[in-house]
């Protein structure tokens, strides 16, 4: 299991993806409104190859991305 942690300093509406390392989208984890505040979010990686993937968080003006390691 692994978390995702961000916090908002507005309501926003948040889209979490994760992407392979060739850039392709395999998983849409949210994309809905989130109240402001600091907010964590769960991600089971069950049935995903063991890798590196990137998790991509966009609010508003703001994206930040991440590289995450999945062991199998």
């Amino acid at each position: 299991m692994t978390h995702i942690s961000f916090m908002l300093p507005v309501d926003s509406k948040v889209r979490i993806a994760v992407y392979n390392l060739l850039g392709e989208e395999v998983v849409e984890l949210a994309n809905s409104e989130f109240v402001f505040g600091s907010h964590t979010f769960s991600f089971d990686a069950d049935g995903f190859t063991s890798g590196i993937y990137f998790y991509k968080v966009s609010a508003q003006n703001f994206i930040a991305i991440r590289k995450m390691i999945i062991l199998g």
